[in-house]
C-alpha cells in the first residue's frame, strides 16, 4: 500500500483511518445532531426569531404610524 505524502516508502500501519469508516459516520452524526436542534426549535419555538409586531391585533379604522403621506 502507497500514499501519496510518503515519497519515501514508509507505510505507516498505525495512524491510518479508512476513509468510509470514520468520516462518513461523523458526518452522520453531525447531521443528526443539526436536525434534532433544528426540529427542536421549529417544533417548540416556532416564532422565536419573529417580530414582535406581528402580535398586534389588527384594525382596520387606524392606519399604522410608519405609513405617513410624502
Amino acid at each position: 500500500m502507497t500514499y501519496s505524502s510518503q515519497p519515501l516508502g514508509f507505510e505507516p500501519d498505525i495512524d491510518t483511518v479508512q476513509f468510509g469508516v470514520y468520516f462518513i459516520i461523523k458526518d452522520i452524526l453531525a447531521i443528526a445532531i443539526f436536525g434534532l436542534f433544528f426540529g427542536l426549535f421549529c417544533y417548540y419555538y416556532p416564532n422565536t426569531l419573529s417580530h414582535s409586531d406581528n402580535y398586534i391585533k389588527a384594525n382596520a379604522l387606524v392606519t399604522p404610524s410608519h405609513i405617513v403621506p410624502e
